[in-house]
């Protein structure tokens, strides 16, 4: 692992890239990644399909959102 780093500071220099600006764009990257959540998508679908639905289907759904998911 501190090998490959390593080898990628040492290319990302040879090339111009500073270091610290692609450390950076790195731990942003895999921060955004872990914040992708199931729950987080789940509630952007479904503020995106609401609109469309009548009281009754948009109760639903959320109930359905609300339930304990089993883990992965």
């Amino acid at each position: 692992m501190a090998r490959q780093k390593a080898a990628e500071l040492k290319a990302n220099a040879s090339t111009g890239k500073n270091p610290i600006i692609t450390q950076q764009a790195r731990k942003a990257a895999a921060v955004a990644a872990a914040t992708n959540t199931f729950e987080k998508l789940a509630r952007e679908w479904f503020n995106v399909r609401r609109v469309n639905w009548e009281n009754h289907g948009e109760a639903a759904n959320h109930n359905q959102l609300k339930r304990p998911q089993p883990p992965a």
